[in-house]
């Protein structure tokens, strides 16, 4: 009995040691390597997107024949390893500007903010405005990195300050007011004459070659100027 507990005990005391020896073995051995996760960097692209254009009924038939009908644009996107950032080339639309008539000018009225096109988000970065009237408006991307080929984006083009009135356009801007009518045109203003009144107003008769303007232009007073023939 006392030989086969002797015997048991070897063994168990040998049991404890090869235990050991493995965690020691373990320790001392390679340790393992983890790979790191990382983050494709975006490839730079370049493609086109078309604008498409849809005339608003206050713009004369006769002139809509000048503006275009569609525009391609090019847009490219670039990865900046150096500074870790992302860079799109902006969409920016614009207001035409009619024979260099001021109230002519025309105005694009761009999708709403956030609408995606060709898979990305647009968001407008920034704009520029006269009376409230938006005649310069820019967009970037958003959570993207690739515009799909053959996008097209609808916009609207109106007329800033002009509506049809009668036979002819009712144009006002800031306290002018003026009629443009087929052989002349009517003006006024709510208190005195601006600079810049003057200059719109000339700026409409060098257009249709009109009459000079009175030396003195008096507030609230309605003036008539023919057009030359």
């Amino acid at each position: 009995m006392k030989r086969r507990m002797e015997m048991s005990h070897k063994l168990f005391v040998l049991s404890v040691l090869v235990v050991i020896s493995t965690i020691v073995l373990s320790a001392c051995g390679p340790s393992a390597t983890t790979t790191p996760i990382t983050t494709p960097i975006p490839q730079p692209f370049e493609t086109g997107i078309t604008i498409l254009y849809k005339f608003d009924e206050d713009i004369p038939v006769k002139w809509q024949w000048e503006l275009p009908r569609y525009e391609l644009v090019g847009v490219s996107f670039d990865y900046s390893t150096e500074y870790e950032y992302w860079v799109w080339s902006p969409i920016i639309f614009r207001m035409w500007e009619y024979a260099d008539v001021t109230l002519f000018g025309m105005e694009v009225d761009p999708p709403n903010d956030g609408t995606y096109f060709g898979e990305c988000r647009w968001d407008v970065s920034s704009w520029m405005s006269d009376d409230d009237t938006f005649y310069e408006i820019t967009y970037k991307f958003r959570y993207c990195t690739q515009v799909a080929g053959g996008t097209e984006i609808p916009v609207e083009v109106r007329m800033a300050y002009c509506k049809p009135y009668e036979d002819g356009l009712l144009c006002q801007k800031q306290g002018l007011k003026v009629f443009v009518g087929e052989e002349y045109i009517t003006f006024s203003a709510e208190g005195n004459f601006l600079p810049e009144y003057r200059e719109w107003i000339l700026e409409v008769l060098n257009y249709y070659g009109g009459s000079e303007l009175p030396v003195v232009l008096q507030p609230g007073w309605s003036y008539t100027i023919p057009f030359n023939k």
